[in-house]
């Protein structure tokens, strides 16, 4: 069968099951977008997630609805949703949602202001508008405070790796975060410096090599679960010690950071900040709560 008729007889479905309804029903295809719906205070209308939400617990109990760009149709038609959240790069997925009659919203968040739009586009997508703003305000006031607390620090030249390939001992598939991008604007605004000026891609691959002629002052590594037991035996350190003339582990200048939030960008980005703060400046006096 044709998705055209597909489409057809879902939409048959989704309008009788929906005949009358007023109720708010959402399911949201991104694990940032979601954990915001939940810190506006729209969570009890969530009722679907994508397969990668985990935060907060309530989500992570939820119907699952398929990936960021592969979600099932069917999965979504039976939750019966009067909203659905997408990113903005699932534009055909959001097409092929749209042709149901189902209000569907796609928002990009690969910056920092794009991360507080998607506050507020979300809030007034709810009825929830004041609190999408106070969220952004909080937001926007923590970064402030950090660039403020830094400014008179010195710049670390530092390496920021998003993701490496752990399955073998020596440095391989490097990924680090590029020039631009929100991790970039939280790194400079905890007082860090990228050494990475210039990349074509927002997340380039690094060799062993390239790292060496980067020479940063310091690397921060952000964890995924496989460095878990890594992390426990020292593991996770050793292939930083395999390039000669790197010497940044026995100096303490390779900090290994974990943490389901750091590469979530949504509202526990403060907690990033946070984390690339004292990770920069662990002498500083943490801001306060």
């Amino acid at each position: 069968m044709t998705f055209c008729r597909i489409a057809a007889a879902l939409l048959l479905v989704f309008a009788a099951a929906n005949a009358g309804a007023e109720e708010s029903r959402i399911v949201s295809l991104v694990p940032s977008f979601t954990e915001t719906l939940f810190a506006i205070g729209a969570g009890a209308d969530v009722v679907g997630v994508s397969t990668y939400c985990a935060y907060p617990p309530e989500a992570a109990k939820l119907p699952r609805a398929g990936g960021l760009f592969d979600p099932s149709i069917e999965a979504i038609v039976v939750l019966k949703p009067t909203l659905v959240l997408m990113s903005g790069y699932a534009a055909d997925a959001a097409k092929r949602i749209e042709t149901l009659g189902i209000r569907t919203i796609a928002l990009r968040h690969d910056t920092l202001e794009e991360i507080l739009a998607s506050f507020r586009a979300i809030g007034e997508a709810t009825g929830r508008a004041a609190e999408g703003e106070a969220l952004a305000a909080q937001i926007e006031s923590e970064i402030e405070a950090a660039r403020k607390a830094s400014a008179d620090r010195p710049k670390t030249r530092t390496l920021l790796v998003v993701g490496r390939d752990v399955s073998v001992p020596t440095l391989r598939e490097v990924y680090a975060a590029g020039p631009t991008g929100y991790l970039n604007e939280l790194l400079e605004a905890a007082g860090g410096t990228n050494v990475l000026t210039e990349s074509a891609t927002s997340y380039p691959v690094l060799t062993a090599e390239s790292i060496l002629a980067l020479r940063p002052d310091l690397v921060l590594e952000i964890a995924d679960d496989q460095h878990a037991k890594q992390i426990e035996s020292g593991e996770a350190y050793a292939p930083w010690k395999t390039v000669p003339g790197l010497n940044l582990v026995d100096e303490g200048r390779v900090k290994i950071l974990t943490g389901n939030y750091l590469n979530i960008p949504g509202p526990r980005i403060e907690l990033t900040l946070r984390d690339f703060a004292k990770a920069l400046h662990p002498e500083a006096e943490p801001p306060a709560e």
